[in-house]
Order: structure tokens, then C-alpha cells, then sequence
């Protein structure tokens, strides 16, 4: 997840050394080259999609076998901010959401790009849908129309998603059971910014302006099994924020938020990702975490 503009320089540029490491930028070409690679491990096969006014990279497998239910990962927010400038192309130089989707052993998975990403020229897609409206109303309709159109009617869907990819997980679950849109079987979260107000407070940040906040729908969730995993050394979405989501929960409720004490928030989720994601979702319902 890239961080936003903000109101303290010093503030953005931690958080983008925090996310990135030291990762080298690459080209177009070598992101493409590189996501095909991660996706074919996993048998993961690509395909465009346009949907309301967007045209958005997909990876599947297993999606015209069986009927049971279908792993969907949505991408996080992708590069990273350079001080106060936004990059000019989100496209994400090591995509933590692919990664998971390959690993993910379940027969049917699908995995689901951002606005923009992989493309010849973000920016004449719009800067807009990488910055104050990377969450906006829009995004969650255009990803939940690809999950209509490539997944079989009344299939039950676990979404899924890392980061910015777990806040519009959250949103499409939401809104998929306030229009019965689809069959919403689970919903698992990983270091993802579940309170967008609690997260841009919390590092003086510019206000998500154009964005939906997933604290906002909570209410609407839960019955829906949920796990919500975060990391004890997690500096860029810390424990607090997931937890004050999970929190918000009306009471009784079907969510558990797993705090893991090594993990950070790219660190290790993916090579421990089999085992991770083998633990069942909350079966009954709960008062608390």
C-alpha cells in the first residue's frame, strides 16, 4: 500500500521506505514479466477486463470447473509515494496479492489488478484512481463487476486481499450483501487499512478524499465470517487500526482479528501463506474478537 500526501514530508517518506524497502523501480515490461512469472507457479492465467470505464489485469484458474467456492485477491495500492508527488504509474513492483493468490491451494482462484496498473500509460487513465479515489464507489463496482462476470452465478466467493487490497475486499463485501450481488461465503483481510480516518490521523496524512472508509460498512457485516490478520511489527498499518475495525463490529459478531508477533506488512505473510490460509473462518457467532 502506497501512503498518500502529506501534511508532514518527513511523515510520507517513511512510509515509503517503510513499504518498499530499498526495492529498485522497474519498467513496464519487467512488472508485466515479473507478475506472469509469480502467476504462473500458481497456474494462475491472464486475461483483461474492461469494466466501467476500466480495464483491469485478472489472473485465473479453475474458474469453468466445479462449483465450489472461489478464492478472489484483490491487489494492494501498488508503488509508493516519492515524498509529496504521487508516482506517475501505481503498478506494483512486487504484487503481495498475486503472490497470495498463487499460493492460495483452493481449485478456483482469481485475482484482480488496480485501476491503471500494468498499463502504457497510467496517467492518462487518471492519477485520481491511485490517490484520493483509490477506494472511491466506482472502483468497488468495477471490481465486483469483474467477480460477476468470471464467476458463475450463486457461486459462493471468498474475498480476499493485502493491504489497500483488504480495505476494498472489505467494501465489496459489504456492498455485494446490501445488493445480493453475490454469494459472499468469507472475507480475510491482511495488514489492510480497514479505518482510512483512524489510519490518515494517525500519520497526519491527507484526508482519502473521494474514497469510502471500511469502518463506515462494518455494520453490514456482521454475520459474514471474517479474519482479519495483522502484524505485531507492522509500521505502516499498525495492529491498532485493524483492531479498531473489528471493534466496530456490531455485537454479536462472526470476525476474529489474528495478530501474528514476526510478521510486519510485507513480511513474511507470503511464506506462510498455505498455512494461514488453511484456518477456518469464526463458524459461529461471537461477542469480541
Amino acid at each position: 500500500m502506497h501512503c498518500i500526501a502529506s501534511r508532514a514530508a518527513i511523515g510520507a517518506v517513511w512510509l515509503t521506505v517503510a513499504l518498499h524497502g530499498g526495492c529498485a523501480a522497474v519498467d513496464g515490461r519487467s512488472e508485466r514479466a515479473a507478475a506472469d512469472a509469480i502467476a504462473a507457479h500458481g497456474g494462475l492465467v491472464p486475461a483483461w477486463e474492461e469494466v466501467a470505464g476500466f480495464r483491469l489485469l485478472t489472473y485465473a484458474r479453475g474458474l469453468d470447473r466445479g462449483t465450489g467456492t472461489v478464492s478472489v485477491y484483490l491487489e494492494g495500492d501498488g508503488r509508493a509515494w516519492r515524498g509529496r508527488r504521487p508516482p506517475r504509474d501505481p503498478t506494483s513492483v512486487d504484487p503481495m496479492g498475486l503472490r497470495l493468490a498463487a499460493l492460495d491451494p483452493a481449485p478456483a482462484v482469481l485475482w484482480i489488478g488496480r485501476p491503471c496498473m500494468y498499463q502504457d500509460d497510467a496517467m492518462a487513465c487518471g492519477p485520481r484512481w491511485w490517490t484520493s479515489h483509490r477506494y472511491a464507489g466506482e472502483v468497488v463496482d468495477a471490481l465486483l463487476g469483474v467477480v460477476r462476470r468470471r464467476v458463475a452465478a450463486g457461486r459462493p466467493v471468498s474475498l480476499l486481499g493485502h493491504s489497500g487490497g483488504g480495505a476494498l475486499a472489505t467494501l465489496m463485501a459489504a456492498r455485494a450483501l446490501r445488493t445480493r450481488a453475490l454469494h459472499i461465503e468469507s472475507l480475510i483481510t491482511v495488514a489492510a487499512p480497514l479505518d482510512l480516518a483512524a489510519w490518515t490521523d494517525l500519520f497526519a496524512l491527507s484526508p482519502l478524499t473521494g474514497s469510502l472508509d471500511p469502518v463506515l460498512a462494518s455494520a453490514r457485516l456482521a454475520d459474514l465470517p471474517q479474519r482479519h490478520l495483522a502484524g505485531q511489527r507492522d509500521e505502516v498499518v499498525p495492529v491498532a487500526v485493524v483492531e479498531r475495525f473489528v471493534s466496530a463490529l456490531p455485537v454479536p459478531n462472526r470476525a476474529r482479528l489474528e495478530v501474528y508477533p514476526q510478521h510486519a506488512h510485507r513480511c513474511c505473510w507470503h511464506e506462510h501463506w498455505r498455512t494461514l490460509r488453511a484456518l477456518p473462518a469464526p463458524a459461529r457467532l461471537k461477542t469480541g474478537n
